[in-house]
């Protein structure tokens, strides 16, 4: 089969790093594993706060962050 898209994550990333923000404060939708306009938020914020790089994706700098590497 054809390699995911860029943007893809894979279902159980995307909840733990739902589950993480849920825990921090930062996002109050669904733990469902799509990564929609509230998880992008969720993670820019997260990402502003913690000085990363404003990407609202789930990337390897926010992963360590949130020691989900």
């Amino acid at each position: 089969p054809p390699p995911p898209p860029p943007h893809y994550q894979p279902a159980n990333r995307a909840v733990a790093v739902q589950r993480e923000l849920k825990s921090l404060g930062y996002y109050y939708g669904a733990i469902d594993g799509k990564v929609g306009p509230l998880t992008r938020s969720a993670i820019q914020n997260y990402q502003a706060d913690y000085h990363l790089p404003i990407t609202g994706r789930i990337d390897p700098p926010l992963l360590r962050s949130l020691g989900l590497h």
